[in-house]
């Protein structure tokens, strides 16, 4: 190791060693010395002759200048400067009217360098102080100067004029000759600032510096040509509330200080005229450098009128359409999401997965996002915008210029705002300013027609320098099934991005992460997991991206629902169900079965189950309603009707067990009843419904007494009870 450090160490100074032999050498020559003798205040042969000259020289090796000359008679001289590029030559080296040669030397520790001479006659270089002008006017332009070369020893030998307007920066020069006034001769753009000077040579000798600028302001007039007016809708570009705004007008337009704007407003045919004062603005007039707006809102406004005035009159009225909204963009693609597809306009949803770590197995696609309508480069001091409108194919006839603006986003309206005409021809314009970083701006390009009306093509975000991306503001789960979920997210806001979200990430448990493409109009964007595992805790996050990277997750947790529990739930509804209803109808029916015909039912659930059916009193009140009305009527003409007598019959041993039915209870009874002494103690007589004649005649029933035995006795005999039966009770 320590013959390695040496042997680099070595290398080093080798390679040091060879750079400075590489540097070493004599200077480089100087340049030719310029030299001159100043002439100011009347004293002109006493002064020093000045020289000045320039050199290359590397700033590491360190050079020594001097300053040398040589008379018409071979008297030589130097000075020495030191690190000065100049010097001076005193009045007792040299004669004037003479020639003298100078020169200048430049020396190092690796040797010396000579500068090319220059030759002169002392009486040629005496150089005047510059004019100065004491006198101008506005109109005509006019001004006058003094130099010292018009002192009585002197002799005045050339002048020289320039000048140049405030909107024109390239001076304009003149030769005017021995001249100590100028007027100017050109055509005179109204109230602009010129800019003059002047520069004097004696008759012999050189010429001066420049004077000091002088400026004039030629007088005013009406200005002309129109306004550039355009509106501010914010962002996006096509929002109804907008507001006015326009270009001031360039001082070769404005001709004066413009005093006042006044515009009119049309609302479907009815107009509203206002004008508003430069000195009072009362708040509706807000100007700001070049540009400036109108404090109010043009919503419901069909279309503007507005001019510019000063002292000397007013522009041409500049008429604005408020633009009608075109095709949102010039391609409409699709957006995906998690395989089903949805049209959208403006942007695509591209869905890839960029890697699996586990064994859910997603349908993996990716579509190419279009190409957008226009194209923006952007810095912190340009913004280019590029566009192709082939695909459109527009009528080059109607169309009269493009429009391209760009908007600051979050900044209000009004403000953060610029746009630039663009001639039909062309494809490109470039804006020039400062742009913040990490700060969205929404570039738009619109197309204006001839009659003035302006349609939205398409409009894209830019960012002069791309940061990371805050955290996401909302993430939820929708909706939960056993093998699939949706995620719910709300995309962060423009105003909080700090770069260009180009999609977002979501990624699950380690086991696959997706990209899907950013859509600044998808307000509640979603995405579905698919292929889950039921009954299962998963943890999802998401995070956005950008081109300097990714930002902060957001995490979200969730469970997958049962399958099993699917199952269970859909046995409830499909068996179940029906056998519940099933149940309760049976039970309905049992219940209405009983009431009908309880004696039906098993005899052991009381010894005396009487059937009404077998009465022979139901028997004679069934015949009473055959002729509902006569029954009716006899009840209410009978003042004391008879009664219903009951035949009692005891029973001395239980039925059940015996007997299957009622029939063969009735039959029974029936026999044990013909065994008694006595006559009955009663007989079931009711009122004949006809003739009010009582059923019995002489104490014998008119019927076949077999027959009342076998219906009659036998049933009441059985079940009602007996005399002995009511007395112990």
């Amino acid at each position: 190791m320590a013959l390695l450090t040496a042997g680099g160490l070595l290398l080093i100074l080798l390679v040091n060693t060879s750079k400075d032999f590489t540097a070493a050498g004599p200077p480089d020559s100087p340049f030719q010395p310029k030299c001159h003798i100043p002439c100011e205040d009347n004293n002109c042969w006493e002064l020093r002759i000045h020289c000045v000259w320039g050199h290359a020289f590397d700033p590491r090796v360190p050079v020594t200048y001097s300053l040398h000359w040589q008379t018409a008679h071979s008297d030589k001289g130097n000075v020495t400067t030191g690190a000065s590029l100049k010097g001076l030559i005193n009045r007792v080296h040299f004669f004037m009217n003479s020639q003298l040669r100078v020169w200048v030397q430049a020396e190092s520790r690796e040797g010396s360098a000579k500068s090319p001479e220059v030759v002169f006659n002392t009486g040629h270089i005496m150089k005047p102080a510059q004019p100065k002008i004491m006198w101008s006017q506005q109109d005509p332009l006019e001004i006058s100067w003094n130099s010292i070369c018009n002192e009585p020893h002197l002799s005045l030998g050339s002048c020289d004029v320039r000048y140049r307007t405030e909107v024109d920066k390239t001076w304009i020069e003149e030769e005017i000759g021995a001249q100590v006034n100028y007027e100017f001769s050109g055509e005179v753009q109204p109230a602009v600032f010129y800019e003059f000077q002047v520069r004097c040579s004696c008759a012999t000798g050189l010429m001066s510096d420049w004077s000091a600028s002088h400026r004039i302001k030629s007088s005013e007039a009406a200005p002309t040509g129109e306004m550039d007016v355009w509106e501010d809708c914010g962002v996006p570009a096509t929002n109804s509330d907008c507001v006015m705004t326009w270009k001031m007008l360039p001082i070769s337009q404005a001709h004066g200080h413009i005093l006042g704007y006044e515009w009119t407003l049309s609302k479907h045919g009815n107009d509203e005229f206002f004008n508003v004062s430069t000195a009072e603005p009362m708040g509706w007039l807000v100007c700001h450098e070049m540009q400036c707006y109108v404090n109010f809102s043009l919503k419901n406004v069909t279309s503007v009128n507005i001019s510019a005035y000063n002292a000397h009159g007013s522009t041409e009225p500049s008429y604005l359409a408020l633009p009608t909204t075109g095709p949102r963009g010039v391609l409409e693609p699709i957006h995906l999401q998690s395989g089903r597809r949805r049209r959208t306009p403006w942007t695509s949803c591209h869905l890839t997965h960029i890697h699996t770590l586990g064994p859910i197995n997603k349908i993996h696609f990716s579509e190419r996002t279009p190409k957008q309508a226009i194209d923006v480069t952007m810095n912190t001091e340009n913004l280019t915008v590029l566009w192709d409108l082939h695909s459109q194919r527009p009528d080059i006839n109607s169309i009269k210029e493009y429009v391209v603006q760009y908007k600051q986003a979050g900044r209000r309206l009004g403000q953060g705002f610029d746009w630039m005409r663009v001639n039909k021809s062309q494809a490109t314009a470039t804006f020039r300013g400062h742009f913040e970083k990490y700060t969205p701006y929404q570039v738009s390009l619109f197309k204006v027609t001839p009659d003035g009306r302006s349609q939205h093509f398409s409009s894209v975000i830019g960012f002069s320098h791309h940061g990371t991306p805050p955290i996401v503001p909302s993430f939820k789960i929708s909706s939960i099934a056993a093998t699939r979920v949706t995620l719910l997210w709300e995309p962060v806001p423009l105003t909080l991005q700090r770069g260009l979200i180009l999609y977002y990430q979501i990624g699950i448990q380690g086991q696959m992460v997706y990209n899907v493409t950013n859509s600044p109009q998808d307000t509640s964007p979603t995405f579905e997991l698919l292929d889950l595992n039921p009954d299962q805790d998963y943890e999802v996050w998401i995070k956005a991206v950008t081109e300097a990277g990714p930002g902060p997750k957001v995490m979200a947790r969730f469970k997958t629902q049962q399958q099993e529990q699917l199952k269970s739930q859909s046995l409830i509804l499909t068996v179940l169900l029906p056998v519940c209803l099933l149940i309760i109808l049976g039970g309905v029916l049992v219940s209405l079965s009983f009431c009908r015909g309880a004696g039906k039912v098993c005899v052991c659930l009381n010894e005396r189950i009487p059937d009404a059916y077998n009465s022979g009193i139901f028997k004679l009140m069934t015949e009473q309603k055959d002729d509902h009305l006569v029954w009716i009527f006899n009840h209410i003409c009978e003042p004391h009707p008879t009664i219903s007598v009951l035949e009692v019959v005891a029973i001395k041993e239980p039925a059940c067990g015996k007997y299957s039915d009622s029939k063969d209870l009735n039959t029974r009874a029936a026999a044990k009843s013909k065994q008694r002494d006595g006559k009955e103690d009663s007989k079931s007589v009711d009122s004949d419904p006809e003739t009010g004649a009582s059923e019995l005649v002489n104490g014998e029933d008119s019927g076949n007494p077999d027959e009342e035995d076998d219906v009659t006795l036998g049933y009441e005999k059985h079940f009602m009870p007996t005399d002995v039966e009511i007395r112990e009770s």
